[in-house]
C-alpha cells in the first residue's frame, strides 16, 4: 500500500508539472476571450476537412443571445463565452439556474491552481465589473489527503478532498440570488421582521457548510451538498477548464463511458 501511496504523490506532481506547461495556452484563450489580444491565422489550429464541416453547423446555444442585442462593430472577444461552456458540461449545467445566467454572462475567465505542499487545490472565478457584487474574484480552496483509511484499505484510490472553503460574495442591494427575501409582522410588536431563506444557486458552491472530521457529526443532507460539491468542484477542474472550447462549441470530450466513470 505505501508504494501505491506513492505512485498517486508521483502522479500528483506530474499534473502540476503539466498544469504549469498549459498556464501560457489558458492566458492566451482568456486574452482572446476578453478581446486582450486578436488571434492570428498562428494562433488558430488547422482542423481536418471533417472537423471542420462539423464545428461550421455547431448552432451554440447562447453564444446568439449573448451577441443579439449587440451591434457587429461593437462585438469584442467571445460574449458569454464561459457561461456557455458552463452549460454545456455535465454535471455542472445542473447547478446553474436561469437567475444565475445574467450573472455568469460577466465571468471572464476561470483558473485551477494545484499545490504540493500541503496537498490541495483552489478555484478561481474572474469577473468583469457587474450590477450584481462588487467582487471581482470568487475562490474556492479544497484540501487534499493522499493515505488510505485504516478501516478499509482497499478502498483508496488516490488522492481525495477532505475539506473545501469558499469566500464572501458581496452582494450588491436586492442582487443576491442565494437567498429569498421575505418579510412578516412580528407578534406583539410594531415592526417587520426580514427572512432571507436560501434558494437554488450556482453561487451557492461558494459558501459551503463546515466539513466534520467525522461524517457522523454531519446529517445526511450536509453529507448529500459536500458531495455534490467535490463532485462539482471536479468537474469544473478536470474537465470543464481543460476542454472549454470544446463545451462552448458544443463538441463531444469524451466518450459517454469514460464521462460517467469521470462524474462517479
Amino acid at each position: 500500500m505505501n508504494m501505491e501511496v506513492e505512485f498517486f504523490k508521483e502522479v500528483f506532481e506530474l499534473k502540476i508539472k503539466y498544469e504549469k506547461k498549459f498556464e501560457p495556452l489558458y492566458l492566451k484563450q482568456a486574452a482572446i476571450i476578453t478581446s486582450s489580444i486578436i488571434p492570428t491565422d498562428k494562433d488558430i489550429f488547422q482542423l481536418d476537412s471533417e472537423k471542420e464541416a462539423e464545428l461550421s453547423k455547431v448552432k451554440v446555444e447562447g453564444d446568439t443571445e449573448a451577441r443579439m442585442d449587440i451591434p457587429e462593430a461593437e462585438i469584442k472577444g467571445i460574449p458569454g463565452f464561459w457561461l456557455t461552456a458552463l452549460k454545456n458540461a455535465p454535471l455542472v449545467a445542473d447547478f446553474i439556474e436561469e437567475y444565475d445566467e445574467p450573472i455568469l454572462k460577466h465571468l471572464k475567465d476561470i483558473k485551477a491552481v494545484t499545490l504540493s505542499n500541503p496537498m490541495s487545490f483552489y478555484l478561481e472565478f474572474q469577473f468583469e465589473p457587474n450590477d450584481y457584487f462588487t467582487n471581482t474574484v470568487l475562490t474556492k480552496s479544497y484540501a487534499l489527503k493522499c493515505v488510505p483509511d485504516s478501516k478499509n484499505i482497499f478502498s483508496f484510490k488516490g488522492p481525495e478532498i477532505v475539506t473545501c472553503k469558499g469566500c464572501k460574495i458581496h452582494w450588491k442591494k436586492f442582487k443576491n440570488v442565494t437567498a429569498e427575501t421575505k418579510k412578516k409582522k412580528a407578534r406583539k410588536a410594531f415592526r417587520t421582521i426580514t427572512k432571507y431563506d436560501e434558494t437554488a444557486s450556482f453561487f451557492n458552491f461558494f459558501n459551503p457548510p463546515p466539513v466534520q472530521e467525522n461524517d457522523d457529526q454531519m446529517d445526511d443532507e450536509t453529507i448529500k451538498i459536500l458531495n455534490n460539491d467535490f463532485d462539482l468542484s471536479i468537474a469544473i477542474k478536470d474537465h470543464l477548464i481543460p476542454n472549454a472550447l470544446l463545451f462552448f462549441t458544443g463538441g463531444k470530450v469524451v466518450d459517454d463511458e469514460v464521462n460517467v466513470k469521470a462524474m462517479e
